[in-house]
């Protein structure tokens, strides 16, 4: 069975980062991802994020997001999310509510922006 992706394994499973308008959230894609493979429904409160199968991220986000302006790009292995915030000036304390297994990384350039 698929591991909904709210739990709290010490692994990380991916890295993220924020300034003032939206949340970045990066993974290495498994070895042999095809764009194809990759199933992203980002909704104004709640994410879904899959690899064929496996589930990379799912649940309840930690703020609101506008869905419509939030993106999902695929490059070699790498696929990064971009959530926009609905409200601006936010800090967020994760991703997904009850999920640890991001690492935070702050970008002092990001908050200068």
């Amino acid at each position: 069975m698929a591991d909904k992706g709210s739990n709290n394994s010490s692994v990380a499973v991916y890295k993220w980062s924020q300034d003032s308008e939206d949340v970045t959230v990066t993974f290495v894609a498994p070895e042999g991802t095809k764009k194809e493979d990759i199933s992203c429904d980002i909704k104004a409160d709640s994410l879904d994020l899959c690899v064929g199968k496996e589930v990379l991220l799912s649940g309840p986000l930690f703020a609101k997001v506008n869905s419509d302006e939030s993106t999902w790009t695929f490059d070699e292995n790498s696929l990064e999310l971009v959530l926009v915030k609905q409200i601006h000036e936010h800090h967020w304390s994760s991703v997904v509510k009850g999920d640890d297994r991001g690492v935070y990384e702050w970008s002092e350039r990001k908050q200068r922006e």
